[in-house]
């Protein structure tokens, strides 16, 4: 089955130490999904695990409020797939 970009920008966040779901499993669907034509913003976060990574001080907190506040003022969405190894 051929993988389609979806219609809507995507965050997507991966906590390095996370063992619910692995790195190399979420890094799979990235490539997946950048192979696609998919705009999105990958992000690992060094020493977080599953739950870690959206706990009260976590970067993702405030990286996902900025990249929101973009695509809600109307802002083309930006993709970091040309960097992704």
């Amino acid at each position: 089955m051929a993988v389609l970009p979806l219609p809507v920008p995507l965050f997507v966040a991966q906590g390095e130490t996370d063992t619910l779901v692995i790195p190399a499993v979420q890094d799979k669907y990235v490539a997946a999904r950048c192979a696609a034509g998919q705009k999105l913003m990958y992000k690992k976060y060094a020493g977080k695990d599953h739950l870690g990574v959206v706990t009260e001080g976590s970067p993702l907190l405030v990286d996902l409020i900025d990249w929101s506040k973009v695509r809600i003022a109307g802002a083309a969405a930006e993709s970091n797939c040309s960097e992704l190894p």
